[in-house]
């Protein structure tokens, strides 16, 4: 079997998948972080940015995108569950406990996402709420709005039946064509694999990843004995088209062909560029739960912020010139009654005090002093009566009224649900000064609509 080397160019054959421009954040420990923004054309901007979080947060600012925040693969593991049909309903709820024995942690100080159920299935991943509350702490000043957390093993590049390893920045990663995947130290690679080779069944092809040929060689070497005898199936990568193809180049190229007997493929490249985009729309998304977007409402703050305090000084300023005109007419109308008390006791010395103005009214009157239509209104006083009135009896609807000036009346139209109310309301317009017509009552339903006048008692 032939072990078909590829130059990384060759990853871009890679079926492309849309995504709405956005930053990646990619987490490998705590003193190294790297970053690439994705263009609104669905191509990288630059290469991808490495350094410490100040740097990090140097390069990206005044940056405002949707992020995605790639968390390291050793604090996670996905694992295929099955799941009864009856119980699929439940799953958030069941699935931390199904997976209580094959965790080292407690499963209180874990955070669980999981994919679709399928023929039976679900996929699970979990990691430590302590790495995902750091990590979006860290994160927080560049003032993003992080839309997806994965583990980075979840953006590997596989194929149905298959496994791709990739070496990168001391890690591997393992990404199985089921959908499972780890992530480990590049160190212990051989040990894990070979224990996984105990465990799962031998891949139909691996796809090896590294930036470097002697890291390729290395990793060609972790692989399982047990996995490079498997001869390859009729839907392996390498076809026999294929194989002569990579022949042919190899021969053009000047480089030995190597033989094998493990149906292997080997390819120079990094994690950018053997990303899989397609993961973003993954259930296995860990912003979900507790750790589910929250409206941004600081971010609205500061856009709104400045219109709010002009809003709002306009409002006190308005306040103020409202409150010193009440304030000013309420002096006047205090100096007003004044006059009119003087007034009154010019006219009537020895008179009773209090509401001087409807005793000087009512003086008028009897002497013909004066037109109604020259007489001050009284329908403030009409007013207060009324208010007085329904604030003693509350059932009582106003639905609307008119004052006649020249008859100096208040026509009303109420609603009242007996007549019963109708009396009583009549009798406390009498004790608040008012004299009420004989009302004209219809039946409206289940209530009664009044009209009356109403005068001042003489």
């Amino acid at each position: 079997m032939l072990k078909v080397k590829q130059n990384k160019a060759s990853s871009d054959n890679r079926k492309r998948v849309t995504v709405a421009e956005r930053i990646f954040i990619r987490k490998l420990n705590d003193h190294h972080w790297q970053w690439r923004v994705l263009g609104s054309d669905n191509y990288w901007t630059d290469v991808a940015g490495a350094g410490d979080l100040e740097h990090m947060m140097a390069s990206l600012e005044g940056i405002s995108m949707p992020a995605c925040l790639i968390l390291p693969g050793t604090q996670s593991v996905v694992e295929r569950m099955q799941v009864d049909a009856k119980e699929k309903n439940h799953i958030a709820k069941l699935l931390p406990y199904e997976m209580e024995e094959m965790v080292c942690e407690s499963i209180e100080d874990l955070h669980f996402s999981y994919s679709n159920y399928v023929d039976g299935h679900v996929l699970a991943t979990y990691i430590k709420i302590e790495a995902i509350e750091t990590a979006l702490e860290e994160v927080a000043p560049l003032g993003c709005d992080v839309q997806q957390i994965f583990a980075d093993f979840l953006f590997v590049s596989s194929q149905p039946e298959s496994l791709t390893l990739l070496i990168d920045n001391g890690l591997m990663i393992a990404r199985f064509g089921d959908g499972k995947g780890l992530t480990i130290e590049d160190d212990l690679c051989e040990v894990i694999l070979a224990k996984l080779a105990e465990e799962v069944t031998a891949p139909n092809y691996i796809t090896l990843v590294a930036p470097e040929d002697e890291q390729l060689d290395r990793l060609r070497a972790a692989l399982p004995p047990n996995w490079l005898g498997e001869e390859i199936k009729s839907d392996s990568l390498e076809s026999e088209l294929e194989a002569d193809l990579a022949n042919e180049l190899d021969a053009a190229m000047d480089e030995p062909v190597l033989e094998s007997d493990a149906p292997v493929r080997e390819e120079l490249g990094d994690f950018w560029q053997w990303m899989d985009l397609s993961v973003l729309a993954s259930p296995l998304n860990f912003r979900r739960g507790m750790f589910a977007r929250k409206l941004p409402v600081e971010r609205w703050w500061q856009l709104w912020k400045f219109p709010v305090y002009v809003a709002a000084a306009a409002f006190l300023f308005s306040f103020s010139l409202a409150l010193g005109e009440y304030v000013a007419a309420k002096s006047e109308g205090t100096e007003i009654r004044k006059q009119i008390e003087q007034v009154y006791l010019q006219a009537v010395p020895n008179g009773r005090r209090g509401d001087e103005e409807r005793r000087l009214e009512s003086l008028l009157k009897k002497s013909g002093g004066g037109e109604k239509a020259t007489q001050p209104s009284n329908l403030a006083a009409l007013l207060v009566g009324l208010s007085k009135s329904m604030q003693q009896q509350t059932d009582i609807k106003l639905t609307n009224f008119r004052y006649n000036g020249e008859q100096r009346e208040l026509q009303l139209n109420l609603m009242v649900k007996g007549l019963d109310d109708l009396t009583k309301f009549k009798d406390l317009m009498a004790q608040n000064g008012l004299d009420t017509g004989s009302p004209r009552t219809s039946l409206q339903g289940d209530a009664y609509q009044a009209s009356m006048k109403v005068t001042e008692k003489l």
